[in-house]
């Protein structure tokens, strides 16, 4: 039994590899970590949303004492295995609370890492 089951994934492998790409899982955002600030007190803003743009499934909310972990989110598809490439990652990061300014950062396309951000500081929204 043990040999069939190695003959069936050798099998998609190779069929696979003949189209040039295979079904994969891959990270379409990276784990993204910092903390948020008041511009202006640099007291820590608990319960801002954290995010990307263009997932909007992927997000979090800050801890009271303002850091945040952003955790990576996956899809499956194709990813190309010849030639090999890896499938960037990335995208504009947003970060909104009330009576603050929207923040967003674009922190690329092309990410393979981790990220620590810097302390990210939040403008006040100024009184209409």
């Amino acid at each position: 039994m043990k040999i069939y089951r190695c003959l069936a994934a050798l099998l998609v492998l190779v069929c696979g590899l003949q189209q040039g790409c295979l079904a994969w899982r891959y990270t379409t955002t990276p784990l993204v970590t910092g903390r948020v600030l008041d511009g202006d007190s640099r007291d820590p803003v608990g319960g801002a949303q954290v995010g990307f743009r263009e997932h909007e499934a992927v997000s979090t909310r800050t801890a009271a004492d303002g850091p945040f972990k952003l955790a990576p989110d996956h899809s499956r598809g194709a990813a190309m295995i010849i030639p090999f490439e890896f499938t960037p990652c990335g995208g504009v990061l947003y970060v909104t609370a009330p009576a603050y300014d929207a923040f967003q950062k674009d922190i690329g396309a092309r990410v393979y890492s981790p990220i620590q951000l810097p302390d990210i500081m939040l403008a006040k929204k100024k009184p209409n």
